[in-house]
């Protein structure tokens, strides 16, 4: 399974949903990936704010499964890109215009010897944004996450990650400091099915069901307010080609994957 180093955007806070399943994951996907290509329809959509009908995303990756190119396009108007460069344990992200580097604007993450991310610093106009630091176990399992937005580097725990006997992730906690905290749980069932329960600060509660074939293949996702995604259209390594997100009283996203491998 290739491996996909997960990085700060350099506007992008983490998310709290869990996504147990990896396939959820838009950029993700099993064998000798070499590119993906996302293509986002909204035509059947109205989210209220935006005439946005197409958004496309290229990832690229080497031969290791390491993230090395991502160029966003919306309408076919670029938005942006990022070059990744690796040297030993160190990859430094860089944001990019259409043609060369914006100067001042990038990333720099360190890796274990097992390809984690354990800490990354990140830089706009050529001062310091944000930081963060990960902590896994013996297996490989993250943690806990720390981030930072002091020069001085004094972090502050956001996450923390549990997980059952069989290595999967059960739980996780994120903490809203002058807030409270964000608690997910995950339930697994023996066919393969799982649900994410999601706690706020408020105590509202949320339900993701998780659904999949008899090949394991996750084929559509259930939320507490009937909006759900539906994936189907699998490749030869198992991978969803296409997907509907189907949002009540919204309409329906359209999402399909051209996936280029090593031969």
């Amino acid at each position: 399974m290739k491996r996909i180093i997960s990085v700060l955007l350099l506007m992008l806070a983490c998310t709290a949903i869990i996504h147990a399943a990896d396939e959820t994951i838009i950029n993700y996907a099993k064998g000798p990936v070499k590119q993906i290509i996302i293509a986002n329809n909204y035509d059947n959509y109205d989210n209220g704010f935006s005439n946005l009908k197409v958004r496309m995303q290229i990832y690229t990756y080497d031969t290791l499964g390491r993230l090395k190119d991502e160029v966003r396009y919306d309408d076919q108007k670029f938005r942006y890109r990022y070059v990744y460069k690796y040297s030993d344990n160190i990859c430094m992200k860089y944001e990019s215009g259409p043609k060369k580097i914006i100067k001042g604007n990038y990333c720099r993450m360190r890796m274990d010897s097992k390809g984690n991310q354990i800490t990354s610093e990140t830089y706009i106009k050529g001062k310091f944004f944000i930081a963060d630091s990960t902590v896994y176990d013996e297996s490989g399992h993250k943690t806990e996450y720390y981030e930072t937005r002091d020069k001085q580097l004094n972090y502050s725990l956001k996450y923390t990650y549990e997980y059952d006997s069989l290595g999967r992730i059960s739980k996780t906690r994120s903490i809203l400091y002058g807030k409270g905290m964000v608690i997910c749980s995950v339930e697994y069932q023996p066919d393969g099915n799982f649900t994410e329960y999601h706690t706020d600060v408020k105590g509202h509660k949320m339900e993701y069901n998780y659904f999949v074939n008899d090949k394991g293949q996750l084929v559509e996702v259930k939320w507490t307010n009937s909006e759900r995604t539906i994936y189907s259209e699998f490749d030869q390594y198992g991978n969803w080609i296409e997907s509907q997100r189907i949002v009540p009283n919204e309409g329906i996203i359209v999402t399909k994957r051209i996936i280029e491998y090593y031969e």
